[in-house]
């Protein structure tokens, strides 16, 4: 949900399996009468001389609802490639914030409530008490509540979209995998000063993994060197998928955490300073 494919050329999208009509949320083209070539493509609507919509084409195949809205649509003059856009923004780049309106507005169940297990309140009332900005506390507090939108999440709420992950194709992306288990997220972790061990963590599980960086991973380290990352390396490792759903780009595991360290000393170093300036004033 909130998905959509832009065409540009229209020779990667699927006329009926693909989310590319410009609707809320964005589905594929509804049929004038039952299929009869289900592998056609948008560009199989396009005249390739003028660039312009095929009308007969469309009228023959295309359910007259539709035929509108595929109209309004602009056409690239050059081959340029399919790419996707997020229908909740103006510009059509995700956000945070939007992503969250969907979330909360769009993607709970209306018949039933979830019963969230003693278990997991823990953590989520942890995930407030952590040392990170409140953006980052947010997305992992999102990410214990399974508020996030993973295909999986979408697909167990019947949106149209495909179920496999969108950075190594694995045929089901849950917040585990997003987070822990896709290689590009494994390997960050691996390079990052989290202690890692199979088994142990990353697990297959998100909350024995939370439940391990909140409060298992301190018997590893000792507390005066627990100045571990992973808040930053959470929000980074989610902000890289999201750069290579919505945008295309893939982003090196070393860079990212490297990066989410840096963004992590400079955090408690601007806190250090705010506390040191706080207590000159009180003196």
């Amino acid at each position: 949900m909130g998905i959509r494919q832009k065409i540009h050329s229209g020779y990667e999208v699927r006329v009926w399996e693909d989310p590319w009509i410009p609707t809320r949320p964005a589905r594929p083209a509804i049929p004038v009468a039952p299929v009869m070539n289900p592998n056609m493509r948008v560009s199989d609507l396009i005249n390739q001389d003028s660039k312009e919509w095929e009308e007969g084409t469309l009228e023959n195949y295309v359910h007259p609802g539709d035929i509108p809205l595929i109209r309004s649509m602009a056409i690239s003059s050059t081959h340029r490639q399919d790419s996707f856009c997020w229908e909740y923004t103006r510009n059509g780049q995700y956000t945070v914030k939007s992503g969250y309106w969907v979330a909360q507005n769009l993607l709970k169940p209306d018949e039933e409530k979830l019963i969230v297990e003693p278990s997991i309140t823990k953590l989520q009332a942890f995930a407030w008490k952590l040392k990170a900005p409140r953006k980052v506390c947010h997305l992992i507090w999102q990410l214990i509540t399974g508020q996030v939108a993973v295909t999986r999440n979408l697909v167990r709420r019947n949106m149209r979209c495909d179920n496999y992950c969108p950075r190594c194709g694995e045929a089901e992306e849950s917040v585990t995998h997003a987070i822990f288990e896709c290689p590009p997220a494994l390997q960050a972790w691996s390079l990052s000063t989290t202690p890692t061990s199979p088994g142990i963590f990353p697990a297959s599980s998100v909350y024995t993994n939370m439940d391990y960086l909140f409060w298992r991973k301190k018997n590893i380290i000792a507390l005066d060197q627990d100045r571990d990352p992973y808040p930053w390396i959470i929000w980074y490792v989610w902000k890289a998928r999201n750069d290579k759903l919505f945008r295309g780009i893939d982003r090196d595991p070393l860079e990212l955490v490297r990066y989410a360290e840096s963004e992590c000393q400079a955090w408690f170093s601007a806190k250090r300073v705010d506390t040191t300036g706080s207590a000159r004033q009180q003196q």
